[in-house]
């Protein structure tokens, strides 16, 4: 999964409009979900792959709040400084 959405751009890649890359992200999303949810009731067995699917996730989305985060404060830095 982190493969996944590292494919699609963790921040916003330069050849891909914000509109399609929130499109992109929402469906991985959506996608996570929904197998999460089929999984728990008709595959037990699969949970254990699903459980990966979502440490991706959350890896991934940790990476790009935290590209946020530091952009921020780098933007603070610089206002501050002039």
């Amino acid at each position: 999964m982190f493969a996944a959405l590292t494919a699609i751009g963790l921040t916003r890649g330069r050849w891909v409009s914000q509109a399609r890359w929130v499109l992109l992200w929402f469906s991985a999303s959506f996608l996570l979900a929904a197998l999460m949810v089929t999984a728990y009731f008709a595959a037990p067995g699969a949970v254990e792959f699903i459980y990966g699917l979502a440490l991706g996730y959350v890896a991934a989305v940790t990476v790009h709040t935290w590209h946020h985060a530091t952009d921020g404060s780098r933007r603070a830095q610089t206002a501050v400084e002039e």
